[in-house]
C-alpha cells in the first residue's frame, strides 16, 4: 500500500522528481512558504500555505524537496510535526 505524503516545496526539485514521487506515494497536499506560489497549480496540486496544511494529520510522511531546507525543518518542529514523519 502506498503511503500518503505531504510535499513541502513547490519548486523545481518537486517538478523534476514528480513522476518518481507520484509513482511511490499518494500525494495529499503541496505546500510552500513562498507567498507568490500560493494558489498556483503544479502538476494538478494547488500550492497551499504551510500553516494550513500542517494542521492536517492525514499523511504518513512529509517530503521536503528544497535542498536548502533548514528553515523548513525548523518550521516543522515549531508546528509539532513528529520527527518520524
Amino acid at each position: 500500500m502506498k503511503r500518503k505524503v505531504l510535499i513541502y516545496g513547490a519548486g523545481q526539485n518537486f517538478i523534476n522528481n514528480y513522476s518518481i514521487i507520484s509513482s511511490r506515494f499518494i500525494i495529499v497536499g503541496l505546500i510552500d512558504g513562498d507567498k507568490n506560489k500560493e494558489g498556483n497549480q503544479i502538476n494538478g496540486y494547488v500550492v497551499q500555505k504551510p500553516d494550513v496544511m500542517l494542521e492536517r494529520r492525514d499523511y504518513d510522511l512529509i517530503i521536503v524537496t528544497p535542498t536548502q531546507n533548514s528553515d523548513i525543518l525548523m518550521k516543522l518542529r515549531d508546528n509539532n510535526v513528529s520527527e518520524e514523519k
